[in-house]
Order: structure tokens, then C-alpha cells, then sequence
């Protein structure tokens, strides 16, 4: 099989250990979500999923973080250390993302939208530093191999998940700050939408990593074959 790959290390061990912790830690994290979502409050259209993180709920809300961020932290040390053949860009972002999920699981967030603490703030910083970084790594790896014979599906499908993790992070900014600034919402007929398109973010970005993750996947059983 041509792969066509430059960089790949065809006699190196795949990280099998890696990629089945991180998928392990996506599953364990989709439980949870749908444990919180079953619950009658908050409302998903107009409450965002962190609301989740303050009263009786906030554990399971950690630790759907947490099993996100272990999983994708174990995923990107297994392909990193397998000198998978991916940018440093792409990553860069990856970690970028993984420690974001991290930070956002083991802070504590602001209980109101006017009072704000150091670590309230660190909080909401780290989950938008992750919900950057993972659209950049699908762009990014998306560029490099659109043209691939055997993976350009991949590539096209992590580029289009970018793009749209990019549209929503941006449809969110806008809600989460006409929480504080009504008057940039003022044209949206109905409630502030800022819980909807918070999920709507957050399912695109992990609908992304599951895409990377099965790529990489493929890629090295490819490489494994050769």
C-alpha cells in the first residue's frame, strides 16, 4: 500500500494504548453529558452547558471535562510519541485543545454572570483556547492531506468541522456576550440562544476529534501493513 506519506515511521509500533484511552475518554464523557442533559433544568436553548457546573450537578460536569481532556491528552502523547506524520501546527493545537479541557474541568467557574474571580476568568479562557485550537488542527490537517489518494474523505470532512467549529465559536461569542450587552442580541426574535449554539459548538468539536482520532486510526494500521 502507498501511502504517499512523508514522515511516516513505518517501523515504529502504532499507539494503539493512546488512541483506546482517548476513545475510551470520549465515551466516558458522552455518558456523563447525557446523564446532565436528562436532567429537567437547565433549559439547553438559552442556558449554557457550564450552568451544569454549579450546584448538585458540578461533579459530573468535572469529570465529563476531565475524561474529554485525559482521553485527548492520552491520544495526542500516543501519536506524538509515535512521530505520527502530522504538522507541529496541527499538534500544537491538539495540546492546545487537551489542556483547555483540563483547565476548564478542574477550575472553578463564576456562579453569576456579574461577579468574576481569577479562576472564574482562567476558566472561561481555557475552554475558549480549546474550542479554538481543535478547528485550526482539522484545518490544518485537512490542508495537508485533502489530496491524499486513500484519506482525502478525512481531510475534507476535518476541514468542513473546522469551518463549522469556527461559525459556531463565533455564534456563541456573540449570545454569551449579549448575556451582559443585550443590545447585541437585540435582533433575535426570542430567547438569547447561547446554550443552543454552545452545544451546537461543542458536538461539532467532538464530532471532529472522533474524525482525527479514527483517521489516525486508519493511518496506522496503513503504515502497520507496510
Amino acid at each position: 500500500m502507498d501511502l504517499n506519506i512523508a514522515g511516516a515511521p513505518a517501523a515504529t509500533r502504532a499507539p494503539r494504548m493512546g488512541i483506546t484511552v482517548a476513545w475510551v475518554g470520549v465515551g466516558v464523557s458522552g455518558v456523563l453529558m447525557a446523564v446532565l442533559h436528562s436532567q429537567p433544568f437547565p433549559s439547553p436553548y438559552s442556558q449554557t452547558i457550564s450552568t451544569y457546573g454549579v450546584g448538585p450537578s458540578s461533579q459530573l460536569y468535572m469529570w465529563a471535562l476531565v475524561a474529554l481532556g485525559v482521553g485527548s491528552l492520552a491520544f495526542l502523547a500516543g501519536m506524538v510519541r509515535w512521530e505520527a506524520p502530522y504538522s507541529p501546527l496541527a499538534w500544537t493545537c491538539v495540546g492546545i485543545w487537551s489542556g483547555g479541557l483540563l483547565m476548564a474541568g478542574v477550575l472553578p467557574m463564576d456562579t453569576t454572570s456579574t461577579e468574576r474571580t481569577p479562576f472564574g476568568m482562567l476558566h472561561n479562557f481555557a475552554a475558549v483556547a480549546a474550542f479554538l485550537g481543535l478547528p485550526v488542527a482539522g484545518i490544518a490537517l485537512g490542508k495537508r492531506y485533502r489530496g491524499h489518494p486513500e484519506f482525502g474523505g478525512y481531510a475534507r470532512l476535518s476541514t468542513r468541522l473546522g469551518v463549522f467549529g469556527f461559525v459556531m465559536l463565533a455564534a456563541f461569542g456573540v449570545s454569551f456576550f449579549g448575556m451582559m450587552e443585550p443590545a447585541l442580541i437585540d435582533w433575535f426574535p426570542g430567547p438569547n440562544p447561547v446554550g443552543i449554539t454552545e452545544r451546537l459548538l461543542v458536538l461539532g468539536e467532538v464530532a471532529l476529534l472522533v474524525v482525527i482520532m479514527k483517521w489516525s486510526s486508519e493511518i496506522t494500521r496503513a503504515v502497520r501493513a507496510t
